[in-house]
């Protein structure tokens, strides 16, 4: 058997060596690699918790704002004890529709809160039915109706010639554009006029919401529900609401975008979602 050199030895010993300095750096830098996408991770999740919990303060300040004012008000009736009867029904008659209406409106905020953690986590269940749109944003019609109604604010609804028909939970999707009205209410001064139109328009069904001093005419509303794509913008998202509608909409494989108008007249947030297969 042939014997090796010592210098061969060397050579080989530090070839070797080179070889396992070359892994274990790669190795190192796929560890590197990993432990920041997962720091990446983690700050992405803290950022979203940190304008989550914001987004939620902010909610909450205007309802418990009005509770307590609407109790202090009733406080102070009942402390002067002047003995009016008549003032003190009149003033609790006034006071408690504002009660009740705030206590109705942390009620749906607490049931947002609970289905937007269950939609971000993927837990949330969703039914798939085949159904029109249009059914959806009837019902959605009905829910927003009262939030609007309180700001002097009109509603209308515009299905359009035909039905756009789509694949998944009714009363998620109805969920989702009573939220979005909703929110535009929140948006818009007393007395605008709010329009929901549910089109077929380029393969997708769109339900459009927007604010108009007119009733629209149907090239109007096409032109606005389909814009070129540089003109979308995201949805800036402003409550639990919107936030809770974008992510049910995702999750029936469509998306949420707002264009703002370039008259000065309002801006127009679109949920578009594919067609149900016939």
């Amino acid at each position: 058997m042939e014997s090796l050199e010592p210098a061969q030895l060397d050579i080989e010993s530090v070839e070797g060596m080179e070889a396992l300095l070359a892994r274990r750096t790669a190795e190192l830098r796929e560890a590197r690699a990993r432990l920041q996408a997962v720091s990446q991770q983690l700050e992405q999740e803290r950022q979203s918790r940190n304008g989550f919990l914001s987004m939620l303060a902010h909610e909450l300040r205007n309802p418990l704002a009005s509770l307590r004012s609407g109790f202090s008000l009733l406080q102070r009736a009942g402390a002067r004890g002047d003995g009016n009867a008549d003032g003190g029904a009149a003033l609790a008659a006034q006071v408690q529709p504002l009660i009740e209406r705030q206590l109705s409106h942390l009620a749906r905020l607490l049931e947002e809160v609970s289905d937007l953690a269950r939609a971000r986590d993927g837990s949330l269940a969703l039914r798939r039915d085949r159904f029109a749109l249009q059914a959806a944003a009837e019902v959605a019609i009905a829910v927003a109706q009262p939030y609007l109604g309180a700001q002097d604010q009109q509603l209308r609804l515009d299905p359009g010639p035909a039905e756009a028909w789509v694949l998944g939970d009714r009363t998620r999707l109805a969920q989702a554009l009573a939220d979005l009205l909703i929110e535009a209410s929140r948006r818009l001064p007393s007395g605008a006029r709010v329009h929901l139109a549910t089109r077929v328009v380029a393969g997708q069904a769109v339900a459009g919401l927007f604010e108009s001093g007119a009733d629209a005419t149907e090239d109007w509303l096409l032109a606005l529900l389909q814009p070129p794509p540089r003109e979308r913008e995201p949805l800036h998202v402003a409550g639990i609401g919107a936030s809770l509608a974008g992510h049910l909409v995702e999750l029936h494989g469509g998306r949420v975008w707002a264009r703002r108008a370039t008259d000065g007249g309002g801006g127009l947030i679109v949920a578009e979602l594919p067609l149900a297969p016939n």
